[in-house]
């Protein structure tokens, strides 16, 4: 796995609570804002960014069916579209996996990604349990269908002939529940 934070575009970080606490590291990589997705379940370090000239926001999300990170949250975008325009930004929660890979694969959406490739930018930097939670694909799903984000429509012909042209399944063995040779 790679060390956290980890770069899913130049200027748009992802990483979990501890790496968020690392002031050496994000100096390291020049971080100017955090956006902590899980406020009130982590370490409030407001005040220790502002001592070391780094801008803050905290969101309190759950990581459950009433999260509604991307529902309205235009003082999140707003955030995020300062934070990646002057600086870099990392975006975290508690284990750098669902809310903030959702707000992240959301941003990759709003750069112009269809779903698919957002999410598999995400897992490919930070892992395959990036962005598990069902629930927060269904909410990614439907944000990047507002945004007319969802990518091509599967060729589902092929499919359906490459099945038809499959042979079809040897029939079962006949003569009782075991076969003795």
């Amino acid at each position: 796995m790679h060390r956290l934070p980890v770069d899913i575009t130049q200027n748009l970080y992802l990483g979990d609570a501890g790496c968020a606490a690392d002031m050496e590291r994000l100096k390291s990589l020049s971080i100017t804002h955090v956006l902590n997705c899980a406020a009130g379940e982590t370490r409030d370090m407001s005040a220790v960014y502002g001592q070391h000239g780094i801008q803050s926001m905290a969101v309190a999300a759950r990581d459950d069916a009433s999260c509604s990170l991307l529902d309205g949250h235009v003082d999140v975008e707003a955030f995020l579209k300062t934070a990646r325009t002057s600086g870099k930004v990392l975006v975290h929660c508690v284990q750098g996996l669902n809310r903030s890979g959702l707000v992240v694969a959301s941003e990759l959406v709003r750069d112009g990604a269809d779903v698919i490739d957002a999410v598999r930018t995400l897992r490919a930097r930070r892992g395959n349990d990036a962005l598990s939670n069902t629930n927060f694909q269904r909410r990614l799903v439907r944000y990047a269908a507002r945004r007319g984000r969802l990518g091509p429509v599967p060729d589902i012909v092929v499919v359906s002939e490459a099945r038809a042209a499959a042979p079809a399944p040897a029939p079962p063995p006949t003569g009782g529940c075991c076969l003795v040779s």
